[in-house]
């Protein structure tokens, strides 16, 4: 987890991806970095259980049905 939290955004940034997630599902969150600049991204949320992730495209999905899928 440390590794994906801290390692990765910046590589995939570095990259140009615009979207990482990193899931934490004994912690029952979702970190979205967004919109890479250089080695970093402008914006970071960190979402629980009882929480929703905004996809691009205008749909939220929650945290329980990302991780534990449809009810």
């Amino acid at each position: 987890l440390r590794f994906d939290s801290e390692i990765k955004p910046p590589m995939y940034a570095t990259a140009g991806i615009p979207e990482v997630w990193i899931v934490d599902a004994n912690a029952e969150t979702i970190a979205v970095h967004r919109q890479p600049e250089g080695a970093r991204c402008v914006l970071r949320t960190i979402t629980d259980a009882g929480g929703s992730v905004a996809l691009p495209w205008g749909r939220d999905l929650s945290v329980e049905q990302i991780l534990h899928g449809p009810a």
